[in-house]
């Protein structure tokens, strides 16, 4: 699920800035309301899925990345990560549904919020980076 929140939004933009420009600001204002609306949905299933009682990493996703480096795709949720998504949900629907429908490059807009929509989510539920890693497996 959380890489979910991840690729995405990330999809999502790559999809908005390869669509034709006749597609009009305000139509794409709906279609990035519905799929902003969809990604809070999935952080808010995400956040009633959560025990409380539990104090470490929930909804961990563990894949080998770089197996030499010691290096890997690790993402997980805890207690302090999980206000941050949904408030991150949250805040995106509402960036989205108060955008003005005459915007001058909505599609680039667009695929800007949700590129930056992927980075916040990625910093709040990645467990792994390359450079702790790297750092923790040489000692």
């Amino acid at each position: 699920m959380l890489s979910a929140l991840i690729f995405i939004p990330l999809m999502i933009a790559a999809i908005i800035g390869l669509i034709p420009e006749r597609f009009t600001a305000r139509w794409l204002r709906s279609a990035m309301l519905v799929v902003s609306g969809i990604l809070f949905a999935l952080t808010l299933a995400i956040a009633w899925q959560f025990d409380l009682s539990n104090p470490g990493f929930q909804f961990v996703e563990h894949r080998a990345w770089l197996e030499i480096l010691g290096v890997s795709y690790s993402l997980g949720v805890d207690g302090l990560s999980l206000p941050l998504l949904v408030l991150n949900g949250f805040l995106m629907l509402v960036a989205i549904g108060c955008t003005s429908s005459t915007l001058d490059r909505p599609r680039f807009y667009y695929s800007m919020m949700f590129l930056l929509n992927a980075g916040v989510v990625g910093a709040f539920v990645a467990q792994d980076l390359i450079l702790f890693s790297c750092s923790t497996n040489s000692n």
